[in-house]
This record gives C-alpha cells, sequence and structure tokens, in this order.
C-alpha cells in the first residue's frame, strides 16, 4: 500500500488511510460503519482524471477496488474489507446546458443537491424520495421516483455517460454502453459523469393521505382497491400517488398515500386529491401544499431515521390483483409496530413515458405495467437487537408470501433485492449475454467485481 500512497500522493489524490481521524467518518453509510467490511484505504478523487489515475495505479499495483456513491445500498456491496475504497463524492459538478433540456452531472452528488442545484435556474430532475441517496447510483439502478408516471423512470433519463472502464480508460459512452448503463449499475467501471434529462420547475402540490388503520388489513384492503377503481379510467400523467405502510409517530402503523401533483394548484389538481382523499377515513394531517421536489426530500429526511440496521427486500407484481392485495394487507398487519420499516409501493403506470415504445433502450425490464414493492425490514441504528431480528423476519416472511401470488413478475428492483434471491436472470433476461459481452470488452480482468450486479 506503501507505493500506492507514494505515487498517487504525488499526483494530488487524497487519501485517507485508517489512523487518519477522517477515515470512520468517510467509512459510515446509511447502515452504519462496520469495520470488518472496512477497505485498507479511501481514495477521494476530485475529477475524473484522476478516478482514471486511481484506477490505472490499482491495476498497476493488482489493489482491489470498491466504488461508492450515496452509501445507501443495505448490503454495503460499495465496499470491500482491505480493498481501495474509490469515494466519488467530490464529484458534484452540475452544468445546465443551453437549451435547458439537460445537464451533466458529476456521479457524487445526491438527489438533494442536483435539485438545490436546478431549482434557482427553474428546473428539476426525475429523483427518487431519498435526499442523501446517490443521484448516480440510483439513475443506474433503475430509479423509481415520485415524477417517473410523467416523465419516465431514472435510467430513462439518460442521455450520456463518461466511464472509467476495467482497463483505466477514460471513454465518452456510445449508444450500446449507454443501453447498458440504463439499469446495469455500473458493472463494467465507474460511471464518473451522467448528462440527465432536466424539466420546467412549475410547483407541485404535495400532501399526504393518512388513513384510519386500527384494522389495517380493513384500510390496506379498502384503499387499494378503491385505487384500482378510480385508476380503470386513466389518471393525469403528472399524478403520483405513492402507498407507505409503516409505524408513524404517535399513530402506530399506519396507511398512508403519499399525493404528488406535478405542476401548479388548480381546480384539477384539488379535485383528484379530495378523490383520493376519500378512499377511507382519515387521520388529522396538514393540507396539501405548493412545494420543490426539493423541498419534499427535505422533509422526508427530517422523518426518516439517518443510520438503519436490518435489511430489505423487493417484490414485483404485474398489477394489484386481489390475491395480492389480500397478501400485501395481511402482511401489513404483523409489521412490528416498534420498527422503523414496512412496506413502500411504486407503481408503474401503462401510460408512463417508460412503457412507450419509444422510451430509451435499457437492459432492465421495468418497462411493462407493474407494482414494485419495498419490503423494509430495518430499524433504528439505536434500536434493539429483538427489535431488528422482528424486523428482518418479517420482512422474509412477507417477500415469500409475495413472491407466490398469481401476479408475481420474474424480476424484482435491483438495489432492494436481497442478494440470496438476486436473479440476474429474472432481472435482466436477453439483456444478460449482452452485458456479458460489454463486461468482457470493458473489464476483461473483472476489475470491477463488487456492485450490486457482478458478472
Amino acid at each position: 500500500m506503501a507505493e500506492l500512497f507514494v505515487s498517487l500522493g504525488a499526483k494530488d489524490v487524497r487519501l485517507v488511510a485508517p489512523a487518519d481521524a477522517s477515515f470512520s467518518e468517510l467509512c459510515n453509510s446509511y447502515t452504519g460503519v462496520k469495520e470488518s467490511a472496512n477497505p485498507s484505504v479511501v481514495a477521494v478523487p476530485d475529477s475524473a482524471e484522476q478516478v482514471q489515475t486511481i484506477v490505472q495505479e490499482c491495476i498497476a499495483t493488482g489493489k482491489q477496488i470498491a466504488v461508492r456513491g450515496g452509501g445507501h445500498d443495505m448490503y454495503k456491496r460499495y465496499t470491500k474489507p482491505g480493498a481501495v475504497l474509490i469515494d466519488l463524492r467530490s464529484l458534484k459538478n452540475v452544468a445546465v446546458a443551453a437549451d435547458k433540456k439537460t445537464a451533466t452531472v458529476g456521479a457524487g452528488l445526491t438527489s438533494e443537491q442536483l435539485l438545490a442545484e436546478l431549482e434557482p435556474q427553474g428546473l428539476q430532475a426525475v429523483t427518487g424520495t431519498g435526499a442523501t441517496v446517490g443521484f448516480a447510483g440510483w439513475s443506474m439502478g433503475g430509479g423509481y421516483g415520485p415524477l417517473d408516471s410523467q416523465y419516465g423512470i431514472g435510467a430513462h433519463q439518460i442521455v450520456g455517460a463518461k466511464v472509467v472502464n476495467g482497463e483505466g480508460k477514460l471513454i465518452q459512452a456510445d449508444d450500446r454502453l449507454l443501453k447498458a448503463i440504463r439499469g446495469g449499475a455500473g458493472f463494467f467501471g465507474i460511471v464518473v459523469e451522467l448528462t440527465v434529462k432536466v424539466y420546467p420547475l412549475d410547483g407541485i402540490q404535495s400532501g399526504v393521505f393518512l388513513f384510519e388503520s386500527s384494522d389495517l388489513e380493513k384500510t390496506v384492503t379498502t384503499v387499494l382497491t378503491a385505487y384500482n377503481e378510480l385508476a380503470k379510467d386513466g389518471l393525469p400523467s403528472n399524478l403520483c400517488v405513492l402507498p407507505i405502510i409503516m409505524p408513524f409517530p404517535n399513530a402506530g402503523v399506519v396507511f398512508a398515500l403519499s399525493y404528488i401533483w406535478n405542476g401548479p394548484a388548480s381546480d384539477e389538481s384539488r379535485a383528484w386529491a379530495d378523490k383520493i382523499g376519500a378512499f377511507a377515513p382519515r387521520l388529522p394531517g396538514p393540507p396539501i401544499q405548493t412545494t420543490t421536489m426539493l423541498n419534499i426530500l427535505r422533509n422526508l429526511t427530517k422523518m426518516i431515521r439517518q443510520h438503519i440496521r436490518g435489511n430489505c427486500h423487493s417484490a414485483s407484481i404485474t398489477q394489484l390483483s386481489s390475491q395480492a392485495i389480500s397478501v400485501l394487507a395481511a402482511q401489513a398487519a404483523k409489521i412490528p409496530a416498534a420498527g422503523n420499516g414496512g412496506f413502500s409501493l411504486h407503481i408503474v403506470r401503462a401510460d408512463s413515458p417508460t412503457c412507450a415504445s419509444a422510451a430509451p433502450a435499457s437492459v432492465i425490464p421495468y418497462g411493462t405495467p407493474h407494482v414494485s414493492i419495498d419490503i423494509l425490514g430495518i430499524v433504528d441504528i439505536a434500536g434493539s437487537d429483538e427489535v431488528e431480528q422482528a424486523m428482518v423476519s418479517w420482512a422474509q416472511e412477507a417477500r415469500n408470501e409475495l413472491a407466490k401470488v398469481d401476479a408475481a413478475a420474474k424480476f424484482t428492483y435491483l438495489p432492494f433485492t436481497h442478494p440470496e434471491h438476486l436473479s440476474l436472470e429474472g432481472i435482466y433476461g436477453d439483456n444478460l449475454e449482452l452485458m456479458r459481452q460489454i463486461k468482457k470488452e470493458q473489464d476483461p480482468n473483472n476489475i470491477f467485481n463488487n456492485g450490486l450486479v457482478r458478472l
């Protein structure tokens, strides 16, 4: 390791060793510090060229590589014991194109940081709901979010990428490589920069409907059935409804619907809010307010634990069938109230640009109508071992039951899929062969072997 310090230090690359005061904080993540998973050194590049230099030096000296963006992977696949951890969080550049239709962004940005750069320019981007989640990793892993019913999922926002591949070359992705980047989660190299679509910021109407949930199984059944009925005749493309079932402060486990209308307040936006709010009896809550995606993410950050323990699972269903609703309702009633997790549903509708024939080419199967279900078996980092085990056991049971329903899909959402249940064939299907070909071309020696996708 000494030779690496000398060679990279001579090229002004910042290296942080375990003895340095900042090492532990750099290794900290959404799931806390786990010393058994710590790298031997953290490299903190401040440019794409420095990333290239680090990769070249690691190849030359035989050092293993791990790559960190936001650090939210539940299974800590961004780090590796004894490896050189390349921390991308200093790559935070944002450059909006003259036509204000795209922006080129560094791979170290979080969703909050990106939106904070765009908002003063009257723009927004498609992001998830996690303010501190790495934007590049979220996009390349698929990327569900509140605006995708109108604009498409995160992977489909990517129109360009700059990559350091497994041979240490800094390249601009061609169309074939872009297809793999859209959903492939960097299995062939380090994406150091993305060019993504951006959109006008015209105000967002947002609020959360908390439904009376003393009989949670009945409430889940009632609300999801009512949603199906309302959606039969179609929903406005700028309307997103996110079902959430988890413990809320002073209320126990509650079924909630997050309502997001992308656009100014109007009679139409208020009418749709009234329809959705009338699905079932409600608990008191704040009114629908005009806001922005940046504020929504920041407010959610206040509610979500900053560090957690436990694990998560993913299930996908082709529709909210009666059986699927029944299983969701029954499993919701079993969520341990002392935990901090539960269900989060994302509904990809047939009218979304994600499902259109003109959607950008990608390797992921998320371009058909479906419901992606996050199953969060988590507790606060300070929670008890007993509660953590209860949440983990609940999440495993819920995953197993949802995998058996009539509407179960073969694919799951890659970032939330437990490694024990990860099926690359199920997720990528016929595109897996293309990914293997690209792996051989861009990373023939398997330098990048520690990501979400391991080929």
